[in-house]
């Protein structure tokens, strides 16, 4: 089980109380300032980490569902300006726009 890092998440990501669902809402959060922190790209990042083995998620998309994506990243990666999913990026997903 993933818990998700609210110090992490987009502006316009709500992160549940119990850290295990978000939501995207057009009207962005007052937040703190972090390089921690994606400001442009809708994403947030699990307290959990990995370096090696197996994973697996199980995900579930409600209200819309035109776009979503999930996936994996570097403690690296960079969290600023637009994001493109590559591995030479530092950061690896799926993901479905309509």
């Amino acid at each position: 089980n993933l818990t998700l890092d609210p110090s992490t998440a987009d502006p316009q990501l709500y992160v549940s109380p119990d850290l295990k669902s978000v939501r995207w809402k057009a009207v962005k959060q007052q937040v703190n300032a972090s390089s921690l922190r994606y400001d442009v790209m809708a994403s947030v990042i699990s307290h959990q980490s990995f370096n090696s083995g197996k994973m697996c998620w199980e995900i579930e998309v409600v209200e819309g569902g035109e776009w979503w994506g999930v996936g994996i990243v570097r403690e690296s990666a960079n969290r600023n300006g637009p994001i493109v999913l590559q591995p030479s990026g530092g950061s690896w997903g799926v993901q479905r726009i309509d």
